[in-house]
């Protein structure tokens, strides 16, 4: 104990002597690392704490636009509206519909195999409902069965109520087209060469149709 306050005086002294910079160079190169290890603990307390009080929301549906660019205040105001409309009440404050961006167009090589594998990693856990895609690719999405037959979600009666917006590969139905479509233009977003598609693996049917009535309630 005597060592130990002999060497806090010494310490004291030093730091007496010095200005402010060199004092916060000293205490820095002498007590980084547990100044690290309290910084990254009061961050990890709270998150935590932020976690518990304010608990991150479940999805309700995985909407995901692939290939193309959302901006990202449209595209809240577009998840906004369907979650305001497809959620019960009782359940707002617990779940929201989700959307995530893909960009397989992307030329970084890196980026693009993050994007692959946070895709099939989301598929592969039933985290996805909805694709949005481009017109010209959904019969490769159709081909490689990541995309179902919409008479599978919807029926024959309910599916051809959508008439001529309902896109056909190989005759089946896989796609309803997005051109000029309202509810998109009502959160500043384009809908012409788009597409909805539902995720082949989906077990939220009732959510997916929920969403789609309302995204083509104003055509």
């Amino acid at each position: 104990m005597e060592a130990f306050r002999i060497r806090r005086e010494e310490e004291m002294a030093k730091l007496r002597e010095m200005n402010g910079r060199e004092k916060a160079g000293y205490i820095w190169e002498y007590y980084k690392i547990p100044i690290i290890v309290f910084v990254v603990l009061v961050f990890i307390i709270a998150s935590l704490v932020n976690n518990i009080l304010n608990p991150p929301k479940k999805p309700y549906l995985g909407i995901a636009l692939m290939g193309g660019y959302m901006d990202e205040e449209a595209a809240k105001t577009f998840t906004g509206s369907i979650s305001d409309a497809i959620i019960p009440e009782d359940e707002k404050e617990l779940f929201e519909v989700q959307m995530n961006f893909f960009f397989f167009n992307e030329e970084d090589p890196q980026m693009l195999m993050a994007y692959q594998q946070k895709f099939m990693a989301m598929l592969a856990t039933n985290e996805l409902d909805v694709l949005i895609v481009e017109g010209e690719e959904l019969p490769g999405y159709a081909e490689q069965e990541i995309i179902s037959d919409l008479r599978a979600t919807f029926g024959g009666n309910e599916l051809s109520g959508y008439g001529d917006y309902v896109a056909y590969v190989d005759g089946a139905p896989f796609g309803i087209r997005l051109d000029g479509n309202n509810f998109l233009a009502a959160s500043n977003l384009r809908g012409d060469g788009l597409m909805l598609t539902v995720v082949i693996n989906s077990n939220k049917t009732d959510e997916v149709k929920a969403a789609v009535r309302c995204i083509m309630s104003g055509n």
